[in-house]
This record gives C-alpha cells, sequence and structure tokens, in this order.
C-alpha cells in the first residue's frame, strides 16, 4: 500500500506531528480519502452503516480494511501475534510463537515450537489457526495445502513436513524417505527422531482462506 500525501506543504501542519493526525490528510493511491481509527471498535462506532468499497485503516494492528458489502476485510501491513493452542504438545519451559498477515480473504501464518527441557512431543502434534478458516475447494480434506514445513534434530537433521488442518486446527506431519515413494508419515515422540532440547517444529508459511 502507497499513502500519498496531496499536498507536500501540509507537512509543516502541527496536526501531522502524530500518526493519528495524520489520517486527515492520507489518500489512497486512487485519491480516496482512508480515515484512520486506533481499533475496530471505534471503526465500527463511526461507521454504522458501511457501503462495499468503504476503506479503513487502524493504528492498534497496523492493518488496512475494505468492505466488501457484506464484511470488512483486512489486509494486515505487518505481522500480527498470537497465542496457538497446542495439542499433543507440551510447551514447559519451551518457547512457541505464532503470527498471521491477512490478504483479503486469504491469510498466510507462521509457527514455531522450540523445546526445552521440560518440553514433550507426543503422537500427532497440532496447534490452532489464529482465527476459522475456509475450505471451498476441499483442500483440507485432500492434505494439499499450500505449506513449508521444517522439522528440526537441533545439530543433527532437518526433515522437511507438511500438514493437514480442520478449519481451526493444524496437525503436523513429516516426509517419510525411507519407503519406496516419498509418503507422509505422523510424527511420534520418537519419529522422525527423538525430541530433545532446542529441537523444533517450524511451520515456515501456511496459506489458507479464511471463513
Amino acid at each position: 500500500m502507497t499513502w500519498i500525501i496531496p499536498n507536500p506543504t501540509q507537512l509543516d501542519d502541527p496536526l501531522l506531528r502524530t500518526f493519528g493526525d495524520l489520517s486527515k490528510y492520507l489518500e489512497t493511491p486512487t485519491g480516496k480519502r482512508m480515515k484512520v481509527y486506533a481499533s475496530t471498535t471505534a471503526r465500527d462506532a463511526d461507521n454504522l452503516t458501511p457501503s462495499a468499497g468503504d476503506e479503513a485503516f487502524t493504528s492498534d494492528t497496523t492493518t488496512y480494511w475494505l468492505y466488501d458489502g457484506t464484511a470488512w476485510r483486512a489486509w494486515d501491513l505487518a505481522w500480527q501475534t498470537y497465542t496457538p493452542t497446542l495439542s499433543n504438545l507440551t510447551l514447559g519451559n519451551g518457547t512457541v510463537s505464532g503470527k498471521y498477515m491477512r490478504q483479503g480473504i486469504m491469510c498466510d501464518t507462521k509457527f514455531g515450537f522450540v523445546l526445552g527441557s521440560t518440553s514433550a512431543v507426543g503422537t500427532s502434534p497440532a496447534f490452532s489457526f489464529p482465527m476459522t478458516m475456509a475450505d471451498p475447494f476441499g483442500e483440507l480434506a485432500r492434505n494439499s495445502l499450500d505449506a513449508i514445513v521444517h522439522i528440526v534434530d537441533s545439530g543433527t537433521a532437518i526433515f522437511s513436513g507438511l500438514v493437514r488442518a480442520t478449519t481451526t486446527t493444524v496437525t503436523v506431519l513429516y516426509w517419510n524417505a525411507a519407503a519406496t515413494a516419498l509418503q507422509q508419515a505422523g510424527i511420534t515422540a520418537t519419529v522422525p527422531h527423538t525430541w530433545a532440547v532446542n529441537d523444533s517444529i517450524n511451520v515456515v508459511r501456511l496459506r489458507t482462506q479464511m471463513a
């Protein structure tokens, strides 16, 4: 998103000393005025009956919004942080991270789980999406998701992985090269290796459609 200041001489205006005041002068590249709000709550209070094509920006999450006639659709201009709900993963003194970025109806998700001395990996480790996803083309059921997954046996090996998902939960698997043909296989406490400190599960990218 490129921001245009219609009159550069207004840069000396003291109103431009805060980001919020900058909204009085910002326009989209098409020349349409863009209002900046502190949050979606403030946006909705100001625009009670949005129309298709309405645009807004919320400064708390650095998000650009477009109303499509039914709902506000988000384009995040920065990665957002969330706390994934873990299944068959014991965090202990390890670390977990979750990030997402929305682009209209699509969402990119990142996930990281690094084991500490009291962490554990169980059978079929999984984590939650940042929001509910859709499955308009049956990709979730076919396990044909657009994802990049790295499973790290610290100091020893890096395995390629994949995911399967419901609309709310992501299960991490790995590619088993031991068979005649490459096959997807489930992760356990000892597969693809026995988990130890600093080993990790990393979903570098997962792209899905939001509900």
